[in-house]
């Protein structure tokens, strides 16, 4: 996590990076008959964590990998975390920015979810 309020030039407050590495029996991207779920229950325990309101839910994909993306209102309108997660194989990649309602969309968090990739 980067706290970027500190600083004050910055449109995000907050930028995040997670990787979880799970049992390649218990989740895999190859097992598309459980991705759907996955995601749900990913998504629905952040949502949860931070006892917020999920305004927006989308699939996304990077590299044919599955994704999720997620917009979340975060204490009442205080900020929008949004949410980016990618299973590839066994690995779960999140990347999160949370900022002022008002800022959501900025060059930033575009150029920071924009930048992650896979290496080949």
């Amino acid at each position: 996590m980067y706290d970027a309020s500190k600083g004050g030039d910055d449109d995000n407050l907050v930028y995040g990076f997670i990787t979880t590495e799970y049992p390649d029996s218990l989740i895999n991207s190859d097992n598309k008959s459980m991705i759907k779920d996955f995601f749900k229950s990913a998504n629905e325990g952040a949502v949860k964590k931070v006892q917020g309101k999920l305004l927006s839910e989308r699939n996304i994909s990077i590299s044919g990998f599955p994704g999720s993306e997620v917009r979340i209102d975060f204490k009442k309108g205080m900020a929008i975390i949004t949410m980016r997660s990618y299973l590839v194989k066994n690995k779960m990649y999140v990347l999160q920015t949370i900022c002022v309602p008002k800022k959501e969309k900025n060059a930033s968090a575009t150029k920071f979810f924009g930048s992650f990739k896979l290496k080949s």
